[in-house]
């Protein structure tokens, strides 16, 4: 998760079946960007599913 240009938060690489919840404060922010990057060195196979993301106070 990018905010602004900086990296607000980041999880570990993930294997199907597994789910992460970031937490991150997006006060102030005037762009949010949800970046997804292959795993294990490539992009081959590689998913994102961003399911449900919720933004909240």
């Amino acid at each position: 998760m990018v905010g602004d240009g900086k990296v607000l938060a980041r999880s570990k690489l993930l294997r199907a079946g597994q789910k992460v919840v970031l937490r991150a404060s997006i006060a102030g922010m005037q762009k949010l960007e949800l970046h997804a990057e292959g795993g294990e060195g490539h992009n081959h196979q590689s998913w994102a599913i961003w399911a449900d993301p919720v933004i909240g106070k």
